[in-house]
């Protein structure tokens, strides 16, 4: 995976020199998204103020266990209010769920985990974050994309609505 420009269909992926799991090569493989490998923490930070990027992958697997370093990106990237609604994953070792979870990712997976499982929690992240984030920011109310697919719903179905 090479570096790219960062647009709103890149997932930015922070490494921790480790292989990747096998689950999320395939996840980049059969998704339109494009990764962008940062090679630090404070790139990391800078590239997703720059853009909102679609997602956030942390490898928070280090060396000698869990790396308080990139669990600490993740802690600044959801304290901020620009980067707050950008998806974030962590991958951990076995002993690191709850503690990227208090960091604040939005999904923990293992590198041992299913890629199957995988590929469902990962689809299911992005979907929490469109929903959350297709809302009116003042009323709370549903945006338009949710507002048209819900009108195309109710056309498509032949029943009578009004709206």
């Amino acid at each position: 995976m090479a570096d790219r420009t960062v647009s709103d269909q890149t997932v930015l992926l922070l490494t921790s020199g480790q292989d990747l799991p096998s689950w999320i090569e395939s996840w980049f493989r059969g998704s339109r998204l494009t990764p962008a490998v940062m090679p630090a923490h404070d790139a990391m930070l800078a590239a997703a103020l720059r853009v909102r990027p679609r997602a956030i992958v942390i490898d928070a697997r280090g060396v000698s266990g869990l790396n308080e370093h990139a669990l600490e990106v993740c802690r600044r990237l959801k304290s901020d209010s620009f980067t707050a609604i950008v998806p974030v994953v962590c991958i951990v070792p076995a002993t690191g769920l709850v503690d990227a979870y208090v960091s604040g990712a939005d999904e923990v997976l293992r590198a041992d985990t299913d890629g199957d499982e995988a590929a469902v929690r990962l689809a299911a992240a992005l979907r929490r974050s469109d929903r959350d984030v297709d809302v009116h920011p003042s009323t709370r109310l549903a945006g338009t994309r949710e507002i048209e697919a819900e009108l195309a719903r109710r056309l498509a179905s032949g029943d009578r609505f009004a709206a």
